[in-house]
């Protein structure tokens, strides 16, 4: 029986917005997109009198399929080519780790998806525990948010106020990076070559932005000459 990374979101948690943010920590494509034409500072924070929001450009790898009535298939591709699948279910209220009917993944157990786990716990409150094979009962085998980024809608909160507060911090939410991986592997049951693969591209794609924001820095810098990875 192989072993899964269990991640609990609260409800809040919608399965796009979810995926939007997988595809955030995972370097995708994006614009910052507007309806009607109107004009906006990507500059400047998302609001009404600014409204962009976040727009993802269209990968046939990346997406979600309703496969039931009781959970979606996510599935995507990292900046190395590698292949991810999470069954997404509605409700986890059957489950033993679940208390109060929270949304749930169930990827393996792998270093990179307890890394996506850890945030996506952090950007919606919730609860992960990076090895189900592991002890339960061991506080360090869980990660708990109960002050998530993205926090439930308050009542003094708009609906266009809530819209706008989602994309301002999606569009904030930084990349994955290796540090994170490496601090995953005794966590996760398995380390796999895609760990490892992820692992060294953002080990030299950190090394590359490194040198490049030290050029900046420098006196007569030429961003022409850039490094690029």
């Amino acid at each position: 029986m192989s072993s899964a990374t269990k991640i609990y979101l609260n409800q809040h948690a919608k399965t796009d917005h979810v995926f939007d943010v997988i595809q955030k920590l995972m370097g995708a494509e994006f614009t910052q997109s507007t309806s009607g034409g109107r004009r906006i500072n990507k500059n400047k924070t998302a609001s009404e009198e600014n409204p962009w929001h976040v727009k993802f450009v269209k990968n046939p790898n990346n997406g979600v399929e309703l496969y039931s009535t009781a959970y979606f298939n996510l599935y995507f591709v990292d900046p190395v080519g590698n292949d991810y699948r999470s069954m997404y279910f509605f409700e986890a209220y059957d489950n033993e780790y679940s208390d109060n009917n929270e949304k749930h993944l169930n990827p393996d157990s792998s270093a990179v998806w307890g890394v996506i786990g850890k945030r996506l716990v952090d950007f919606f409150g919730g609860k992960v525990l990076f090895c189900d094979s592991s002890d339960s009962d061991n506080p360090d085998n869980w990660h708990v948010c109960e002050n998530p980024k993205y926090y439930p809608k308050t009542k003094e909160e708009s609906s266009n106020e809530r819209y706008f507060r989602y994309y301002n911090t999606l569009f904030n939410e930084p990349l994955i990076t290796s540090k994170e991986i490496l601090e995953m592997e005794t966590r996760t049951r398995y380390w796999t070559d895609s760990d490892k693969s992820l692992l060294e591209y953002l080990q030299k794609f950190e090394a590359v932005k490194e040198l490049n924001d030290e050029l900046d820095n420098k006196p007569g810098s030429n961003t022409a000459k850039k490094v690029k990875i």
